[in-house]
């Protein structure tokens, strides 16, 4: 197991104890750490266990990270990655070893839900996605999950011999690219599961994961896909026509309702309360899907509405006036 973390020193002891319940024993694990607490980073390389390998981190590069590890020598035959901020169940790498016994196979990856002990909406809005998303997603995909994906060393070696550390951010996405490319079919397993705090981390850090996936997502998008990109900048521009422009032209043109383009009008303001609803209803129906109290669902739909509106709109003024840095 190949585990970077810069500045993840809250969460390293957790993923350790985590790790330590496989039913699967003969793995090594590598952690390549670094940022600010020392005493964290030194706590880990003196714990005794012997399957625990720390590296040292010199900057906040998850590829060079990656590369750091794959140059070991106690390098196992199949390489399996994630992130310090999630925990794994007791059968995580029996599965991995079980859907390697297909000789075929030389990339996987799995789901990462949030965390099953979260209590609020969001993390519930969350799993409940996850479950609905599962069973219809095939099981030869286009895209790995960075938290949660593996291949065999000898394939991934002998194809592209390292990592590229020039990619700053979406290193998942760039994984993906270089995998079709060779169009080498990434394949599925939904039962293959990590959890990691969606939202109990608190409302800004959540703000700050999802914009800056959506940052990801666009700007990988402008590069490798132009039907994908023109469907984020959509997503991205429908929060303004709701919450703005549309509000904003039938405020201003009040007068326009004494003349001939009342029915216009009228038209506008059905098109906004539809659009309005059914993205309420979207989020309603996955709430649903493991049902709470009704009122709390239907509250929850209404938070998680305005969430993601804001989040999208955040993203696209961050993209437009460039004020965000590339954080892995």
């Amino acid at each position: 197991m190949i585990i970077p973390g810069w500045n993840e020193n809250q969460n390293i002891l957790n993923c350790i104890k985590s790790l330590k319940r496989q039913t699967y024993h003969n793995f090594n694990i590598f952690m390549i750490l670094g940022g600010q607490d020392k005493k964290i980073i030194e706590k880990a390389k003196n714990l005794g266990w012997s399957q625990l390998i720390v590296l040292d981190q010199i900057e906040p590069n998850k590829m060079k990270a990656y590369n750091i590890a794959i140059e070991h020598s106690n390098l196992g035959d199949i390489l399996v990655f994630s992130d310090m901020d999630c925990e794994f169940p007791e059968n995580f790498l029996n599965l991995y070893i079980d859907a390697f016994a297909d000789k075929e196979k030389n990339i996987l990856t799995g789901r990462v839900c949030p965390d099953h002990r979260g209590k609020s909406f969001i993390d519930r809005y969350h799993r409940n996605f996850e479950e609905k998303i599962a069973p219809k997603t095939a099981k030869i995909i286009k895209s790995i999950v960075g938290a949660n994906f593996a291949v065999r060393k000898r394939f991934f070696l002998n194809i592209f011999d390292r990592f590229d550390e020039t990619i700053a951010i979406g290193t998942d996405k760039a994984i993906t690219k270089r995998m079709n490319e060779i169009s080498e079919p990434i394949y599925f397993d939904p039962a293959i599961i990590v959890y990691t705090k969606f939202f109990s981390a608190g409302l800004i850090k959540y703000f700050k994961q999802q914009t800056r996936w959506i940052r990801i997502r666009v700007l990988r998008n402008r590069k490798s896909n132009k039907k994908a990109f023109r469907l984020s900048l959509m997503a991205l521009l429908i929060p303004w026509l709701m919450c703005f422009i549309f509000p904003i032209s039938i405020l201003l043109s009040k007068h326009i309702f004494e003349d001939q383009f009342l029915w216009g009008w009228y038209f506008v303001i059905y098109a906004w309360i539809v659009l309005l609803i059914h993205s309420w209803l979207k989020r309603y129906k996955i709430l649903r899907g493991v049902k709470g109290k009704l009122l709390d669902d239907a509250m929850a739909a209404s938070c998680m509405l305005m969430i993601h509106y804001s989040i999208n709109m955040i993203a696209s003024l961050q993209l437009l006036f460039k004020k965000y840095r590339f954080r892995w």
